[in-house]
């Protein structure tokens, strides 16, 4: 049982690092996060709870384009005056710059939910004292689509240059602690274009402690926040749902940072908040068909091969997706040098489902509306050790998810994988690779 819960806080720890330091690499510089900005992060999220929203929370790539921005703006002679301040050197504001490389933001449709403030001057009260003054930049902060910042807080001779870019994507749901007032902040999607295979308006929700036990024996309602529930470990995972799709977000209770200045009345005014008690908790908790992972901690696999180990050849000349299995891990891989949308795909076998949808977690990097040329996605059984290796032929890893095995249904059966109902290929078990074309 320490060897799970060990290896759970090492992969979480694993994929964030991976994450973070896969964003700083495409930009080829380092993204510093300093007090300055945690303390920007902190008087927004105490301003929008103020106005009944859910706070935001810090997310790699908008603090990569909030960074991007204000490094360009120290480097011309003189600031741009009103709006042009957004602009970047391409000529391109934050909502066309968002969804190009290399951010790669996840939009919804032609939809893309990001937008930047910006403020010179002495300090953070004084930024947040004229965003407050300003109905433009109000209206940016009180926005309830978004759900992730970015912040870049650069010295200038007259203080600091603050950008904050501000964004959210379908399926990504965050929760955030508030330690100091005993809350759990619950997020939702009001974002009203309509996407296949996207989460709409969750209105239930279910908790789980470090071991994966439900912290409930049913759903819960939606709610905008919860009492945060205590002995449950160094962290909580919460399953938002709107009865049809889930979207599962981890909550780090160990945060050295509060994302909130809790100097100030932290309240949203006529909701009472939920308890959480954490006895009678059942040993398993069964999730749905369409869901990964079950949150038990399973037997131990005997020792096999960790990944095929050979390169796949193409079965037809279009093919620009490759599938490597074994009985521990599993691997998507774009074979081509260009972009792949793969957000539609899913995998099927024995009444399970993986949909790719899956890794579109706060580690992802990059989208899944057009995964880089070589590179892949790759899950694993969490009751593995250590980290798994990537494939040789991965050039990067974008995103790691993890199983029980008893998801892992390629290893009593084939593979058949879809995008949306058709049926691309059908992936024999004995194989361990498969190569098919997911038409763009």
């Amino acid at each position: 049982m320490k060897k799970g819960i060990l290896f759970l806080t090492l992969i979480i720890g694993l994929i964030l690092l991976i994450s973070l330091t896969t964003v700083v690499a495409q930009q080829t510089s380092t993204v510093s996060v300093t007090p300055e900005v945690d303390a920007v992060t902190a008087a927004i999220n105490s301003w929008r709870l103020e106005l009944g929203l859910w706070p935001v929370q810090p997310d790699a790539v908008l603090t990569r384009m909030a960074f991007d921005q204000a490094r360009y703006l120290m480097s011309i002679p003189q600031l741009p005056a009103g709006g042009d301040i957004h602009i970047d050197q391409n000529g391109l504001n934050p909502r066309q710059r968002a969804p190009a490389a290399p951010y790669n933001w996840v939009t919804y449709g032609p939809e893309v939910t990001v937008n930047e403030i910006a403020y010179v001057g002495a300090n953070v009260r004084r930024a947040i004292e004229y965003w407050q003054g300003s109905s433009v930049h109000t209206r940016t902060v009180s926005n309830g689509a978004y759900r992730q910042i970015g912040v870049a807080a650069l010295p200038h001779q007259f203080g600091f240059l603050y950008i904050v870019v501000l964004g959210g994507q379908p399926n990504v749901l965050p929760a955030i602690p508030d330690i100091a007032n005993g809350r759990l902040y619950l997020s939702n999607d009001s974002v009203s274009a309509p996407l296949p295979a996207r989460l709409s308006s969750a209105t239930q929700i279910q908790l789980f402690d470090a071991l994966g036990r439900p912290l409930s024996q049913t759903w819960l309602p939606w709610q905008p926040y919860l009492t945060l529930p205590q002995g449950v470990g160094d962290r909580i995972t919460v399953m938002y749902s709107d009865g049809t799709r889930f979207s599962v977000t981890t909550v780090n209770l160990n945060a050295q940072t509060s994302l909130f200045n809790n100097q100030l009345q932290l309240l949203v005014d006529g909701v009472p908040a939920t308890p959480m008690p954490v006895q009678n908790i059942p040993a398993e908790v069964a999730a749905p068909a369409t869901v990964t992972p079950r949150f038990e901690v399973p037997p131990t696999i005997a020792p096999t091969s960790v990944t095929s180990g050979i390169t796949p050849e193409p079965s037809r000349p279009n093919d620009n997706v490759a599938l490597y299995y074994s009985s521990r891990t599993l691997t998507l891989h774009n074979i081509t040098d260009a972009p792949v949308d793969v957000s539609r795909v899913t995998m099927q076998g024995n009444g399970i489902t993986l949909r790719t949808t899956f890794w579109q977690t706060e580690w992802l990097s990059g989208s899944l509306n057009a995964l880089v040329g070589r590179d892949c996605l790759q899950l694993w059984a969490w009751t593995e050790p250590s980290e798994l290796p990537r494939e040789a032929v991965c050039r990067q890893r974008r995103g790691v998810i993890t199983l029980s095995t008893d998801r892992m249904f390629w290893r009593t059966t084939d593979i058949s994988v879809y995008q949306g109902d058709s049926l691309l290929a059908t992936c024999a078990r004995a194989d361990n690779q498969c190569t098919f074309n997911v038409p763009q």
